[in-house]
């Protein structure tokens, strides 16, 4: 008998930390197989039948019996929003013999020039 080859399989972690909900098992049989991928698209059905399966308590393992995978395995797209990074300081990658362009928005014409002695 042949081995079942294991596919990615979509999860929710419970609250506490020590179990997951397989996710993929509330899913329908018309679904299966149904990887992280065909999970999202089938969008507001796949969360709801997800919540039910979270309060019912079932198909429930430890999470030490299971290995975590990338929860997106091939992105078709990565967007990035701005709010995720600090704002680039220009200053700090400014030569010291030279008054950066963020140094003097951040302190307009008071910023001290280069051969100034510092008033810090």
């Amino acid at each position: 008998e042949e081995e079942e080859e294991k596919l990615p399989r979509v999860a929710a972690l419970i609250e506490g930390g020590e179990e997951i909900c397989d996710l993929t098992a509330s899913m329908p049989k018309q679904w299966q197989p149904i990887d992280p991928i065909s999970f999202l698209k089938y969008g507001e059905d796949a969360f709801r039948r997800s919540d039910e399966a979270v309060v019912d308590g079932v198909h429930r393992h430890a999470l030490s019996d299971i290995e975590i995978l990338s929860p997106v395995p091939h992105p078709g797209q990565v967007i990035s929003v701005a709010g995720n990074y600090k704002p680039y300081d220009a200053s700090r990658d400014a030569p010291d013999d030279t008054e950066s362009t963020a140094d003097h928005e951040k302190h307009g014409s008071d910023a001290p020039e280069p051969d100034d002695e510092d008033p810090h």
